[in-house]
């Protein structure tokens, strides 16, 4: 580096980012820095203080401040990458990306191969190869496929990962008291390009695509931290390789909840029933208002950190009572009331446009417990020509309600809405 204290300035500028940083640098970090044989799970790991600063070559510390310089709110703020490192140590960390776009390929070819199901393959694999994949960018993080995110006092989104388990996994690992724990990976077969081939005569399945992990990222950023102090381990890990689609996938999350215990509100979003299928749609869909569509979360935290305010399992519950969801319900069935939905609560945005964009501690017309009633309403006023009067009037005399539950709001609407369906 340049001068004796650049690495100490260095530290210190990536500490002021990571400790300020609201999720969303870290986010591109993750994104940017896989063109540079950095995972998103080193990224993530070098974020939690896993690997320290001081434990990264200077070609990584390079990427890392570079990366995060050229990021527009710290362009103008942080020195540029050549006040610090040498026009030889940008290099190096510029044949890094070079490198990686030369190694990446676009298939993993696994040998000694069990197959479990149809969809479904086993095979014990050495570490060293596992943290291969996570390098080239084999492995991905898909929030659909994984346990809640939890959140920080500064409204900060945060993976799983947790230090202390991670640094306890490691050192288990590199003193040979660790029993190796399964590693759940998937692979999408709805993405273009993705196929799974499983040859039973050599035992062998071929990967192409980005593996989903669903199981197991404490002990692959664990790996990776074993192998970075000790490159000479060889410990095995048992990996499942599956081909499910997202709602499937989902289902060995509920499994593995029920073995170690996850937010059940979390776990009931992911289960396959009508009210959740409507609830989703109502969330893709370009139609529905994005005042509420994207205000729909799964896990009280999220409400608590106020990321939301409507609770998904409270709504997908709501529709299924309210609508008298038992059963299969044929697909045109849902969508038709996944419109009726949608139409319902784009007027009712129109309405509450203050109270949901800008909502006050006293008003309960943008909690979570509110949208049950809503529900009922919506229920109470399908099929009927003059429902846009009626819910007009319902929310203006039942906002001036005292109410605070899911109870309360239900009576206070029923009671307003006898005066106008008879």
């Amino acid at each position: 580096m340049k001068k004796q204290n650049s690495q100490e300035e260095v530290f210190g500028h990536l500490e002021a980012v990571f400790e300020n940083d609201n999720g969303d640098i870290l986010l591109k970090l993750k994104k940017d820095a896989m063109g540079y044989k950095m995972s998103p799970t080193k990224v993530d790991s070098i974020w939690r203080r896993i690997f320290e600063l001081e434990q990264l070559s200077i070609e990584q510390l390079c990427i890392i401040y570079t990366l995060i310089q050229r990021q527009r709110q710290y362009r103008d703020i942080l020195p540029a990458p050549n006040h610090y490192f040498t026009d030889f140590e940008i290099r190096e960390a510029e044949k890094i990306r070079q490198m990686a776009d030369e190694e990446v390929k676009d298939t993993i070819v696994i040998n000694n191969v069990m197959k479990l199901r149809d969809d479904m393959y086993s095979a014990v694999i050495k570490i060293d190869e596992i943290a291969k994949w996570d390098n080239n960018n084999k492995i991905i993080y898909n929030r659909e496929t994984q346990r809640p995110t939890i959140w920080s006092r500064n409204n900060t989104e945060k993976n799983h990962l947790s230090k202390q388990n991670v640094v306890e996994i490691a050192e288990a690992i590199i003193g040979g008291t660790y029993f190796p724990d399964e590693i759940k990976l998937n692979l999408l077969p709805d993405i273009e390009g993705n196929s799974l081939i499983y040859n039973p005569s050599k035992k062998s399945l071929t990967v192409k695509g980005d593996l989903n992990i669903v199981d197991g990222y404490h002990r692959l950023a664990a790996l990776q931290l074993a192998l970075q102090r000790y490159p000479t381990c060889e410990l095995c890990f048992p990996v499942t390789i599956s081909h499910l689609i997202i709602s499937d996938a989902q289902q060995l999350i509920v499994q593995r909840g029920k073995e170690q215990e996850i937010d059940r509100k979390y776990l009931d979003a992911l289960e396959n029933t009508a009210g959740n299928y409507i609830v989703k749609e109502i969330i893709k869909s370009p139609i529905a208002d994005e005042i509420y569509s994207k205000k729909i979360v799964k896990t009280q935290e999220e409400i608590r950190f106020k990321r939301g305010f409507i609770l998904f399992s409270e709504l997908s519950q709501a529709i299924e009572k309210e609508y008298d969801l038992q059963g299969a319900i044929p697909l045109v069935v849902r969508n038709e009331l996944r419109d009726w939905l949608i139409e319902f609560f784009n007027q009712l945005t129109t309405l509450l446009y203050h109270e949901w964009t800008m909502p006050r501690r006293k008003d309960w017309a943008s909690k979570h417990y509110a949208f049950p009633g809503y529900i009922f309403l919506s229920a109470q006023l399908r099929g009927r020509e003059d429902w846009k009067n009626i819910l007009f009037n319902v929310m203006k005399e039942a906002g001036d309600s005292t109410v605070n539950s899911k109870g309360s709001v239900k009576k206070s609407i029923k009671d307003v809405l006898e005066k106008y369906v008879q």
